[in-house]
């Protein structure tokens, strides 16, 4: 995918059980754990490193009790963590920079909630990713406007985020979700955070529906390509607002005598990534 231009952000070290190796409990031995997570992320980096320069390091940590609630992650280290999460947020921050000064490591959060803790985890990464999904329990109104959450957390922390992932289901019918609300939804995310100062790129969740069933039923219908490989309305909305924002900053290449607000304009473009 690097070959042909496209940029690819992994996820190390995701503890949901269905990706560890098999019989492999963080309960039994966190410290063996985090010392293994940290070797299989040394690992990666040390390979791919002349090809990828940013790293998600585990996934929404604020959000570990939830993640255990649904099943998606096995074991009280997830539902009481003390300082485990930090040891091991730090383990893989460290291990990434180790192998590459010059990469950058991003946490994740969950950014729905009334609190991201996002003063504890900023120290323990170089890039804050904020996630929103304002319709994942109700599919109408699409509001986008929790976005400006963002701006909250610049202020805290005097530096700029991204929005990691956003998205609306396609499906199920019977909750009120569609493929052409999916479609708004993709627009209207674009075009709203393309216009939040403190935001600098977006991740639209997700590139393709997978055959592996999930809980609740919203989480098999994000996908802006279905199963089968064909794409949805999504899809093609996400194509328009990248030409569209493409044609915004080739005018202000043009009519634009003013450097800075410029740049900020190109790097909202050119971070913005699926």
């Amino acid at each position: 995918m690097t070959d042909h231009g496209v940029g690819i952000i992994p996820i190390v070290a995701c503890g949901y059980q269905r990706m560890l190796p098999h019989g492999l409990k963080v309960d039994s031995d966190r410290t063996s754990y985090v010392k293994r997570a940290s070797i299989h992320t040394r690992l990666l980096v040390r390979k791919y490193k002349n090809k990828i320069r940013f790293w998600q390091i585990e996934n929404e940590p604020n959000w570990w009790k939830m993640h255990a609630a649904g099943g998606w992650r096995s074991g009280l280290s997830w539902i009481d963590p003390h300082d485990f999460a930090y040891r091991l947020l730090k383990e893989l921050n460290d291990a990434v920079h180790s192998e590459d000064s010059n990469a950058i490591t991003i946490i994740n959060l969950e950014a729905d909630a009334k609190t991201t803790k996002a003063n504890y985890f900023a120290p323990l990464c170089d890039l804050l990713g904020l996630d929103f999904y304002p319709n994942y329990k109700a599919s109408s109104p699409i509001d986008t406007s929790i976005f400006k959450k963002a701006n909250q957390v610049k202020s805290e922390l005097d530096r700029k985020v991204i929005i990691s992932e956003t998205g609306y289901p396609s499906g199920p019918f019977f909750l009120g979700y569609s493929a052409s609300k999916q479609a708004k939804y993709v627009s209207q995310a674009c075009s709203d955070s393309s216009d939040i100062d403190a935001i600098c790129g977006i991740g639209i969740w997700r590139y393709r529906d997978s055959v592996w069933r999930s809980f609740p039923f919203q989480e098999n219908h994000f996908g802006l390509i279905n199963s089968m490989g064909n794409p949805k309305p999504a899809w093609n909305s996400l194509k328009n607002m990248i030409r569209t924002l493409t044609l915004r900053i080739k005018w202000h290449l043009i009519n634009w005598k003013n450097p800075i607000v410029l740049e900020k304009r190109m790097i909202k473009l050119f971070q913005t990534f699926l």
